[in-house]
């Protein structure tokens, strides 16, 4: 059975079901997609249905993801059908910034264009009939993930007997403590209070309603 989906659309785009998984959005290979071919826009806001300038055909042809939390199928001017990816979490489970612009776009240049949107960085206004949160937001919450990872990874090391995480554990506690060198009762509470805040925050990322449409869900 031969596909809808247009040459110039990643093939690794979500189903129109309930729910995405965070594999899913982790995997996700965009416009790096090997043989992918990467259409020549001035800003990334071209690929968003929510952004790109509705009265021009041409470049409503090109939108292939969605500023808000749910993907839908969207119907081209051409006739084509896709189905948009929210770009929200493609951008929060990509390791930085700019692999996630590769991903969305496929050209640095066009994401930072994009950068100068007001609605693409603020988002909406609380009370519109239709809300997104905005780019700054991404980053926020795409910091916290990494976060989080760094320092799952760092006390897990710590807890298997690595010297070099042990110190970056008691240098982090030292930070927080200037009354001295704690007892080692003392280092190990602090590591496991580090263990029990990482797996939360993780844990928080992994219970996000990724396709509720629900913006508070994040």
């Amino acid at each position: 059975m031969e596909s809808n989906t247009p040459s110039n659309t990643p093939s690794n785009t979500p189903s129109n079901k309930p729910n995405t998984s965070i594999e899913f959005y982790e995997n996700f290979l965009g416009f790096t997609e090997p043989g992918i071919e990467i259409p020549e826009v001035r800003s990334a806001t071209a690929f968003f249905v929510e952004l790109a300038p509705r009265m021009k055909k041409e470049y409503l042809n090109k939108v292939r993801f969605t500023m808000r939390n749910k993907g839908f199928d969207y119907n081209l001017p051409n006739g084509e059908v896709v189905s948009l990816v929210p770009a929200k979490f493609v951008y929060i489970y990509s390791d930085s910034e700019y692999e996630a612009a590769l991903k969305i776009c496929g050209n640095w240049a066009a994401w930072k264009r994009a950068l100068n949107n007001k609605l693409f960085f603020n988002g909406t206004p609380e009370g519109n009939q239709i809300t997104f949160d905005g780019m700054h937001t991404w980053r926020e919450q795409q910091e916290l993930r990494l976060e989080a990872k760094a320092r799952k990874q760092l006390i897990r090391a710590a807890d298997s007997g690595n010297v070099a995480a042990q110190k970056a554990v008691w240098e982090e506690f030292r930070a927080k403590n200037t009354k001295g060198r704690p007892t080692n009762q003392a280092i190990l509470l602090e590591t496991q209070r580090q263990a029990e805040e990482s797996e939360a925050i993780e844990s928080d990322f992994k219970l996000l309603k990724l396709a509720t449409g629900d913006t508070k869900a994040s």
